[in-house]
């Protein structure tokens, strides 16, 4: 929170299409009076700046013909606030980056120490005026405006009770300063109480009939049995849950063996490990020579297709050196033994060929002898791996348990009742003068609660008693300030019934709110407001409702603003005034004020400076 002033300083405000404002903008000085004739926008501008600072917007915030409406307020130490209002909207941005309501009135009340209820107040009189004096009195507590505080000695002075009474309260309330609330929490405690104790008393009495037929053993006595017979019933109780559950887990482990034999199967033989790699290395060799047959067969392939080009070379009569020349030379003898030499090569192919399908032959015979043997080998594994389940499952079996005596829980059962019959007999055998010390000593406890709870009720008068006495500080205060401005009135702060400011003419009492003249009420809702400020130290004011004082009252007003006890206790005043030649001729005699004249229709058309 921002210490003492300046706290609510406000560096520049600018409003733009907001009620009946198109554009004005303004440095607020300490005290500001718009001045101006009814319609202007005076009011428009407090509703802006008002809208600024609580987010709280009046109907129809947009001027006429516009879109939306703007109200920027420039802090100096948390930046720039903008408030836009649209059709069904508002926006809210701190530093141009969008934020919710929520954030800023946290950050304000933060900044300021108070509520945001309070800063409706102090920027307009007409939600002030609008509580109803229970509304304002709960404002005023629950905000802690009000030191509504007493001494001990102070509190039993309102009070009529006995030394016993003043002793339970004593008790009840230790702190050196009791409040309202420590009082209506003592009250509510006290009539839980009285209720407990009525209940009590009922109870007991109830009790003191007759004795039942003496039992022989003492209470302790029974105590004890009724202890071994317990921790023998838990034993037993322990001993069948425990033979119960290892009953459930053999039979868990028998079902499991039952159904781990249905899957054994044959017994089988474990194959020939030496054979699966007899296999493995016998399908590698072949692989390996088919792999070098099948480059024979190439290396034959393509032999025989360079004779074939050979031979059909020399059935040509075309010369080999020149194809333009004959060739006439006998190729007959060539021929024929080339055509023997590919007669051969192909022989000699389809041998290989013949080779490599009887080699593929022999290793698909290998691969299904070495998958027979492997599906043999897991088949065999499968079977010794639940062999071996089955073997531990057996020797791990659960041991049968005995079960506990069922005849031996129930004569324990019966004997638990029987003691407990005897503790009855017991209780209900207490002395008759035993319970009338109880019921006589809950009586006297009885009657204290009686004295608090009659002494304590807030109806009947302590409450006002005390805030009587909160109130008189400010009443003073509010005397002192309402002399300047209403010299002819004295005003009583009445808090019988919430909290309701009375007007003293003599011996003729007015209630503020209602009897008074609209100017006379302006000037009362001023005080109040200052008065909150005083308590709330808020520092900002936002006045509108000057419109019921003639010239004379305004000046009377404006001249208390201008008091430097009033205006120290403040960031901003901001107050709009008729304009009225009197009043403008004393302001312009007041320099310490900042003076905003606005002609009809400015505020429409330019921006004030």
């Amino acid at each position: 929170m921002t210490k003492g002033a300046d706290r609510m300083k406000i560096g520049h405000i600018r409003i733009t299409d907001f009620k009946g404002v198109r554009k004005f903008q303004m440095t607020p000085a300490k005290v500001n009076i718009l001045v101006g004739a009814n319609g202007t926008g005076k009011s428009s501008v407090l509703q802006a700046i008002r809208y600024g600072i609580t987010g709280n917007a009046p109907s129809e915030p947009i001027a006429g013909g516009c879109d939306k409406g703007v109200v920027e307020l420039q802090f100096p130490d948390i930046g720039t606030l903008t408030r836009t209002v649209s059709s069904g909207r508002n926006e809210v941005r701190l530093n141009g980056k969008v934020t919710t309501q929520k954030s800023i009135s946290e950050l304000l009340e933060k900044r300021t120490g108070t509520s945001s209820t309070t800063a409706e107040l102090m920027t307009s009189a007409e939600a002030l005026s609008n509580l109803s004096s229970g509304e304002l009195s709960a404002y005023l507590m629950e905000n802690n405006l009000l030191a509504v505080k007493v001494k001990w000695e102070m509190l039993l002075s309102f009070c009529n009770m006995t030394s016993a009474g003043e002793a339970l309260l004593k008790k009840l309330l230790p702190g050196a300063e009791i409040n309202l609330g420590d009082i209506d929490q003592i009250w509510n405690q006290s009539k839980r109480q009285r209720r407990i104790l009525k209940q009590e008393i009922q109870e007991t009495s109830m009790r003191m009939g007759t004795k039942t037929i003496p039992i022989e053993e003492s209470a302790e006595q029974v105590e004890d049995s009724m202890k071994q017979l317990l921790e023998e019933q838990g034993e037993l109780q322990a001993g069948v849950k425990s033979y119960e559950a290892a009953k459930r887990e053999r039979e868990r482990v028998q079902r499991e063996i039952r159904e781990k034999e249905a899957k054994l199967g044959d017994d089988l033989e474990k194959p020939d490990e030496n054979m699966i790699r007899q296999a493995e290395n016998e399908i590698r060799r072949l692989d390996q020579e088919i792999i070098n047959l099948q480059g024979v067969v190439t290396t034959i392939k393509t032999n025989g297709n360079n004779m074939y080009k050979i031979l059909n070379g020399l059935s040509s009569d075309t010369c080999p050196i020149s194809p333009k020349l004959k060739c006439s030379t006998d190729k007959t003898s060539i021929k024929a033994e080339l055509q023997t030499e590919i007669d051969n090569l192909m022989r000699e192919y389809t041998k290989q060929k013949e080779r490599v399908t009887e080699l593929d032959r022999q290793k698909n015979e290998w691969y299904q002898t070495k998958n027979r043997l492997e599906s043999q080998m897991r088949n065999y594994q499968v079977r010794k791996s639940l062999e071996e389940q089955i073997a531990y499952l057996r020797e791990h079996m659960p041991e049968e348990r005995k079960m506990p005596s069922a005849e031996r829980i129930k004569e324990i059962a019966i004997q638990i009742e029987e003691m407990n019959k005897k503790r009855a007999a017991i209780i209900q055998n207490m002395t008759v003068e035993e319970h009338k010390l109880i019921v006589e000593e809950k009586k006297n406890q009885l009657n204290a609660y009686e004295e608090l709870v009659r002494e304590l009720d807030p109806r009947k008068g302590i409450r006002q008693k005390i805030l009587e006495r909160s109130l008189k500080p400010l009443e003073d205060y509010f005397n002192l300030s309402v002399r300047k401005i209403l010299p002819k009135y004295k005003v009583r702060l009445d808090c019988s019934d919430g909290f309701r400011i009375e007007l003293l003419d003599g011996d003729k009492v007015y209630d503020a709110s209602k009897s008074a003249s609209s100017g006379e009420r302006a000037r009362i809702w001023f005080v109040l407001m200052d008065l909150i400020n005083a308590l709330s130290s808020y520092r900002i004011l936002v006045f509108d409702n000057t419109d019921g004082m003639d010239a004379d009252a305004l000046i009377s007003f404006l001249d208390m603003l201008s008091s430097p006890d009033l205006q120290q206790r403040y960031d901003h005043i901001f107050v709009s005034v008729i304009n009225y030649k009197e009043v403008i001729e004393y302001l312009t005699q007041k320099k310490e004020f900042s003076v905003i004249q606005i002609a009809s229709d400015q505020l429409k058309e330019a921006a004030a400076a």
